[in-house]
């Protein structure tokens, strides 16, 4: 093995940094423009730019539990529906 490292002349071993260097300043790059350019009183820390799939589903739990604060007889009603078409529901959701 150090044989084939010794091998490796430092022209390729400065490429081999250099392309190293560039990858890493390419990924971080949206991170650090999406951190620069944040509107004032928000932040971005790029969380979710790995998983954007899961901020809709968080936004709508969000919104069905202010509908369910806000509106406590109509879910309740909705529930008990559903309760009656399917025997599946059990009565504590009502």
């Amino acid at each position: 093995m150090k044989e084939l490292i010794n091998s490796i002349a430092k022209k390729e071993w400065r490429f081999i940094w250099l392309m190293a260097v560039v990858i890493m300043v390419l990924t971080g790059l949206p991170y650090l423009l999406g951190y620069l350019m944040a509107p004032p009183g928000a932040t971005y820390d790029g969380l979710h730019s790995l998983s954007p799939g899961d901020i809709p589903i968080y936004y709508s739990y969000i919104n069905f539990t202010l509908l369910f604060l806000e509106n406590r007889r109509n879910i309740r009603r909705y529930l008990r529906s559903l309760n009656d078409k399917w025997d599946g529901f059990s009565i504590s959701l009502v």
